[in-house]
């Protein structure tokens, strides 16, 4: 009988546990990626101003347009491989464990004066 009470109580401290990740450690973490990532596109340069990365939980999903292939590329590699949190949490994690890149090739704007400015 002693040992089925350590072990619910046991269990209640992983599900705790579990439940505090999920509400405060994930959430924390989304947005500093979200900071990573914005911050690291724009010293990338104008080529990715129309790309947008969402994320669900380590994975990332890269929406928008860019002007070549190459660039579609760069920019799934550079969220994939370069990304860090800046805070205690992200900054010792590989935190991006996919990238799906949705990224419609458009070479119209690589003739557009508007996107390199």
């Amino acid at each position: 009988m002693e040992m089925k009470r350590w072990i619910w109580a046991g269990f209640a401290i992983v599900v705790t546990l579990a439940l505090v990740a999920t509400a405060f450690i994930l959430p924390a973490m989304q947005r500093e990626l979200n900071n990573s990532v914005r911050q690291k596109l724009a010293v990338a340069g104008p080529d990715f101003d129309d790309v947008t990365v969402t994320f669900s939980g380590q994975e990332a999903t890269l929406t928008g347009s860019v002007a070549t292939v190459d660039q579609k590329y760069r920019a799934g590699g550079l969220v994939g491989e370069q990304i860090r949190g800046d805070g205690a949490i992200a900054a010792h994690l590989n935190p991006v464990t996919a990238v799906i890149n949705f990224l419609v090739v458009d070479p119209d704007r690589d003739a557009d004066e508007t996107f390199h400015r």
